[in-house]
């Protein structure tokens, strides 16, 4: 037999209130606490919940070896962090001769700049200039306008879409059925007019052949050198500050799990 709507209704309240009740223990210190907390899982040396664990999270076993999570309400790390870990990668850039970094695959335009998006078949861009301090250019698409310049931009050209057509931007009030955009060529032509039409730029990903030939045509003095080894091996790597954010979403997951267990002990399947 089949439960009724109100039935229904009021066993999800029941559990919506239990989970509010666990979550109000979830990982971390209070917010605006100094300095990351203990930890928080149950039997942990200085744990406020040691005595008030229940049910399947007193199987918990606290591991002396793990490190102490991201306080409450420190959910991502913070620009300046992005920024330094950029400055670092312009230092390793600096060491192959590049003035310029130009990062276009996803994990490494997330990790840099810290800007959480995903390009898709809509290319993006995003450019460090090693003359400048904190500066980020991007290019990318008017999709992604807004995210971009809410963020850490100091400049953004965009093109409409994928694929562009040349003079087309219909949210401007400009429709054109130009010729098909090469976006590759677009950004070279974007970086000629920042002045870097002589210059060296480290790239995160090899160049095609047809690459090469598009950036000896619009840019035939510049030089390209591949950055990605650097950015890879910056993103193995873990910083304490990431550390500490892992081990605090890993405390959730030990909260989640514990919550699932006890609610099918009580409830079945």
């Amino acid at each position: 037999m089949h439960p009724s709507r109100r039935e229904f209704i009021r066993t999800m309240g029941t559990s919506l209130a239990s989970a509010s009740v666990a979550a109000a223990g979830l990982a971390g210190s209070p917010a605006g606490s100094e300095g990351p907390a203990r930890s928080s899982l149950p039997g942990a040396a200085g744990s406020e919940q040691d005595s008030a664990a229940s049910g399947s999270e007193a199987l918990l076993v606290a591991n002396p070896n793990h490190v102490d999570p991201a306080p409450r309400g420190y959910d991502r790390l913070p620009l300046e962090w992005h920024q330094e870990r950029t400055r670092l990668l312009k230092e390793r850039a600096g060491e192959l001769g590049a003035d310029a970094i130009v990062l276009q695959r996803d994990p490494n335009i997330v990790y840099f700049s810290g800007c959480f998006r995903g390009s898709g078949e809509r290319t993006t861009w995003v450019m460090f200039r090693l003359d400048e301090q904190d500066t980020a250019y991007w290019y990318s698409p008017g999709i992604d306008r807004d995210l971009i310049t809410s963020w850490w931009a100091t400049d953004n050209e965009y093109y409409f879409c994928y694929p562009h057509a040349e003079g087309g931007f219909p949210n401007r009030g400009e429709l054109a059925q130009g010729a098909r955009v090469d976006l590759w060529r677009w950004l070279l032509e974007g970086l000629g007019r920042r002045g870097l039409g002589d210059k060296t730029i480290a790239v995160d990903r090899p160049l095609s052949d047809a690459d090469v030939a598009t950036a000896r045509n619009v840019l035939p003095q510049a030089r390209f050198v591949d950055i990605s080894a650097a950015c890879l091996q910056m993103q193995i790597i873990k910083t304490p500050e990431e550390i500490a954010l892992i081990q605090r979403a890993y405390r959730y997951f030990d909260k989640i799990h514990a919550f699932a267990r006890d609610y099918i002990l009580e409830r079945g399947t």
